[in-house]
């Protein structure tokens, strides 16, 4: 059984892209994608799973920072 983070290194290491989609890639998984789901199995993450794993990198990703919020 495969998991996520197993799959998305797959992924990364035979996929044909750019230099810098790869790095894009490799950047959003390692800061959003795999702290979700880094451990998950990949045949048994939900629809609910990824909406649930969207919500939190879209809180994430709309937080003030520090300079902003003071």
């Amino acid at each position: 059984m495969q998991r996520f983070k197993d799959y998305t290194e797959l992924y990364l290491q035979t996929a044909p892209l750019a230099h810098s989609t790869h790095g894009s890639y490799r950047a959003a998984l390692t800061n959003y994608w795999l702290p979700a789901l880094g451990d998950a199995i990949v045949t048994e993450i939900s629809y609910t799973d990824l909406l649930a794993a969207d919500h939190q990198i879209c809180l994430l990703y709309t937080s003030p920072s520090p300079r902003d919020r003071g």
